[in-house]
This record gives structure tokens, C-alpha cells and sequence, in this order.
């Protein structure tokens, strides 16, 4: 969905519907991620004062690594509800103006023969 502007609204929705599935699992990961992260310093506190202080350092660099991608993960997010958003008005709009045409056609079949 980057780089393009308007994709056909069947390919939109199943591209968002996609990123949606990804964006879930990378939540999970993230996540799951998290908590051995937690589980670790929790660990690391019982090692020597020296070990200790080693390991929660480069942990704490995983977590800013962590963080990091979290935060691109919500900004994937965002865009792609807004681009859920812009798609779901279109088919809005396709369904109405289908409606209207049909309103149209049922108009004018129903109205008295011209001349009679």
C-alpha cells in the first residue's frame, strides 16, 4: 500500500485486511518479547554484581530496541485503520451511488407510460 495511491477497492480491503493479520502477530511478538525481557532482569539480579550489572545493561538495549519497534509497530497501525477508514467510505460510496441507480431504474419503471 506504499507508494501507490488509490489501489481497486477489492485489493485495498484484502491489503489492509493482510496488514491487520501481520500487525496482530507482530503485537503478540512484541509482546511475548516483553515479558522474557522482564523474566531476564529478574534473573539477572541474581547473578554476581558484575555479571549483573553486564547483562541488565544489554538488556536495556534490547528493550530501547524493543521500544523502538513497538513504536513503528502503532504508527503501522494508525495508518493502516486510516487506510481501512478511506476504504470502507469508498465502498460506501460505490453501494449508494449502485443504490441511487437502482432507485432510478425502479422510477422509471414504475411511472405511467408516456402519451397514456
Amino acid at each position: 500500500l506504499l507508494g501507490v495511491d488509490e489501489l481497486p477497492l477489492d485489493d485495498t480491503l484484502a491489503a489492509v485486511s493482510d496488514l491487520e493479520a501481520t500487525a496482530s502477530v507482530a503485537n503478540t511478538a512484541v509482546a511475548t518479547t516483553r515479558t522474557f525481557l522482564l523474566t531476564k532482569r529478574v534473573d539477572a539480579k541474581r547473578l554476581s554484581a558484575e555479571l549483573s550489572k553486564e547483562f541488565s545493561a544489554q538488556l536495556k538495549q534490547f528493550q530501547d530496541q524493543l521500544d523502538a519497534h513497538a513504536k513503528k509497530l502503532s504508527a503501522l497501525k494508525e495508518r493502516t485503520a486510516e487506510r481501512k477508514k478511506t476504504a470502507l467510505r469508498r465502498e460506501a460510496d460505490q453501494l449508494v451511488e449502485a443504490g441511487e441507480g437502482l432507485a432510478k431504474k425502479l422510477a422509471a419503471a414504475a411511472a405511467p407510460p408516456a402519451g397514456g
